[in-house]
């Protein structure tokens, strides 16, 4: 039987690995966000629960996954790009430093503070991942428009 498990466990692995490889090539940029904040919200949410049903070394590896995905959205940030840059630095930053304090502290008040942060700011970036998702479509229907 552990022989079938472990050829059951190869053909999961070998379909995630397939998954990652298609989804890498097809996602957009915008859509990788979209899905770092999605992923922060999971992590803080779980690792809240963990510290309230005391399941403290849980919380730590919640929190180190989510400060490890804040830490490559702020080296994504292009200063150059974009004047807001700076704040959204800061806030990662701040986002990051808070999770170090509420690891140390087991405080899922301080993770909760984060998590609502972070939250309403991967909402910003999947409403403006939508508009983008949209706007070629839209650009395509008013050019048959105007050559009709």
């Amino acid at each position: 039987m552990a022989n079938r498990e472990d050829h059951t466990q190869a053909e999961i692995t070998e379909a995630r690995e397939k998954f990652a490889d298609v989804s890498s090539t097809t996602l957009t940029p915008a859509r990788v966000v979209v899905m770092c904040f999605e992923r922060i919200q999971r992590d803080l949410q779980q690792a809240e629960m963990a510290i309230i049903e005391g399941r403290i070394s849980d919380s730590h590896q919640l929190v180190a996954h989510a400060q490890e995905i804040i830490s490559h959205l702020l080296e994504g940030i292009e200063m150059s790009d974009w004047d807001g840059a700076d704040g959204l630095m800061s806030i990662y930053a701040w986002s990051y430093g808070e999770l170090l304090s509420a690891s140390i502290r087991n405080e899922a008040g301080r993770i909760s503070r984060v998590r609502e942060m972070l939250d309403s700011i991967g909402g910003a970036f999947a409403n403006a991942a939508a508009a983008l998702a949209v706007e070629p479509e839209s650009a395509t229907n008013s050019s048959l428009v105007a050559k009709a």
